[in-house]
């Protein structure tokens, strides 16, 4: 993984080379990005330039060890990661059963989502974690000497996923590494990381890449009839949310139409329509209607933000739906954005606390048709 493969971090990968130049490398790291950001990718440039023969502007990519990181196997190169249970691995499943199926992924995509790992080991369902049983392998692995003669690197993804216990065990470790060791921890929840292990890394925050960037990005990728430009406003400068709507464009249509209807119900209060829309959409899964709902608050920021002149490109325009946006939007203001907003970000909590969807969505959809029926 190269530097200049990944859009718009240019101010921060010369942040990071200068670490490496400098020969102050903190020994652990921890990249904070939203979800489907550039935090993984440069976590693993960073480890790629640390680790290359000839280092210049960016590595080399010719050296025995960039080889090796290009398909992601370089001995010294290590990956943790959230894991459930399958039909096919242990009781006890760590990284290392599913270190096939990570590099197949992030080959194919450095920016990944949280839902896109779970469907691509097949747990859609099912809450994926870092065990105490993956921080034992961590510890053994590190504990090794380095199969290069240089330095050891770990990459731990969504360290938000390791319980007490796990973290427990790690903290010695994240301490005081054995060696020349690095551990370059990537979270998108940084709240969500336990006070422990928060507090004995170096923070390194990953922005958004600007819209254009981003969308002169994904030309080169983009076989979807939905444009560059409008991939990027819809993923906020994050490109492995531009990348998940690309290759799913019909989550975009399915998420308008729902929203609609949602919408709709809610001016209307029909509460036989608010019921049929709450039934329905409780049926999409817990990782599925948390995507809805994030898409939702997209929208209502988006027509927020039409009301004060910022004329976007809108997801609404690539549906075949008779929606007016332009009529819509002013029913979005300052008197009741910040209620919706908490009212969708409660939702998302409970859900992902499996509450009843039926209920949340249904609650949800009173509120929602309350704020919006309210006089500005």
């Amino acid at each position: 993984m190269l530097f200049s493969s990944i859009p718009g971090q240019t101010p921060l990968a010369k942040k990071l080379k200068g670490n490496i130049q400098r020969g102050k490398i903190p020994h652990a790291q921890l990249f904070v990005g939203a979800e489907g950001s550039s935090a993984l990718a440069m976590a693993i440039a960073y480890a790629q330039y640390a680790m290359c023969a000839n280092p210049g502007d960016d590595s080399c990519g010719e050296c025995p060890s960039c080889k090796q990181f290009t398909s992601l196997q370089h001995p010294d190169l290590h990956f943790a990661f959230p894991v459930a249970k399958t039909k096919d691995s242990s009781d006890k499943p760590t990284s290392e059963e599913f270190l096939a199926s990570w590099r197949t992924l992030i080959s194919d995509n450095p920016f990944p989502l949280y839902i896109e790992w779970l469907s691509h080991i097949g747990v859609e369902n099912k809450q994926a974690q870092l065990s105490v049983y993956q921080a034992v392998k961590i510890s053994q692995a590190l504990q090794l000497k380095s199969y290069a003669g240089g330095m050891k690197v770990l990459i731990l993804w969504m360290p938000e996923k390791l319980n007490t216990a796990a973290a427990n065990k790690l903290l010695k470790l994240i301490e005081e590494p054995e060696g020349r060791t690095a551990i370059l921890m990537v979270t998108h929840h940084e709240e969500s990381v336990l006070g422990t292990i928060r507090s004995r890394c170096q923070v390194v925050n990953v922005p958004p890449s600007n819209s254009q960037a981003l969308a002169q990005f994904l030309d080169s990728y983009n076989d979807s009839q939905v444009p560059s430009t409008l991939l990027a406003t819809m993923a906020h400068g994050e490109p492995g949310q531009a990348f998940h709507l690309m290759k799913d464009a019909e989550w975009i249509k399915d998420d308008v139409t729902r929203f609609v209807k949602w919408v709709r119900a809610s001016f209307q209060r029909k509460v036989d329509l608010m019921l049929e829309w709450s039934d329905s959409a409780s049926g999409l899964g817990r990782e599925r209607l948390k995507s809805f709902l994030h898409f939702s608050l997209d929208a209502f920021e988006q027509a927020l933000t039409y009301n004060y002149g910022a004329h976007q490109d809108n997801p609404f325009q690539v549906a075949d739906v008779d929606f007016k946006f332009d009529k819509f939007a002013p029913f979005v203001h300052s008197g009741n954005i910040v209620e919706i907003h908490e009212k969708i970000n409660r939702a998302i909590y409970e859900i992902e606390r499996n509450l009843n969807p039926k209920i949340v969505l249904l609650d949800l959809t009173f509120e929602v048709a309350k704020a919006l029926n309210a006089k500005h």
